[in-house]
């Protein structure tokens, strides 16, 4: 049985958080939320009105992006501050948000070595790595995988 869509998505949009964050740490970042789904968007093209907002993707090729699309990504961000993964001051949606770098907690993930990959890479190093490629749906799966590793490493027995 596949995953839902959403999950697919947000294993997506948390996988390139993490890789952004993992890249930067320990520095506090603006997190533009256009790179969270591997674009580049410039803000300063939306014009207000909801329409589709034009955008790059990794490849340099024009595309668009939806507020809904935005959004998500923002919220998977969130998620991951709710969670305890990421540390964040400001969301300033649909767009940025501020002085964000990885947790304790946060980093501890991404320096745990997964059996299931290379073991001597950290999921970190595996998310970098498939966040430059685009392997968006290998990233979903480790993504998943480091979620789960990172709830029994939080709750012993589980």
């Amino acid at each position: 049985m596949s995953e839902p869509e959403n999950i697919t998505r947000f294993n997506q949009a948390v996988g390139m958080t993490l890789a952004v964050l993992y890249e930067e740490f320990p520095k506090r970042i603006t997190l533009r939320v256009g790179r969270v789904l591997g674009l580049e968007v410039n803000e300063e093209d939306d014009l207000l009105d909801g329409s589709p907002i034009p955008a790059r993707d990794g490849d340099g090729n024009q595309v668009t992006v939806t507020y809904d699309d935005l959004y998500f990504a923002l919220n998977s961000v969130r998620w991951l501050a709710d969670s305890g993964y990421l540390l964040a001051g400001q969301f300033r949606g649909p767009f940025f948000v501020d002085d964000v770098t990885l947790s304790a907690k946060g980093l501890e993930l991404l320096k745990c070595v997964p059996s299931s990959v290379d073991p001597y890479a950290s999921f970190g190093d595996e998310l970098r790595t498939m966040a430059r490629s685009s392997g968006q749906d290998a990233m979903s799966g480790l993504v998943s995988t480091a979620l789960t590793t990172g709830f029994r490493l939080l709750v012993p027995g589980a």
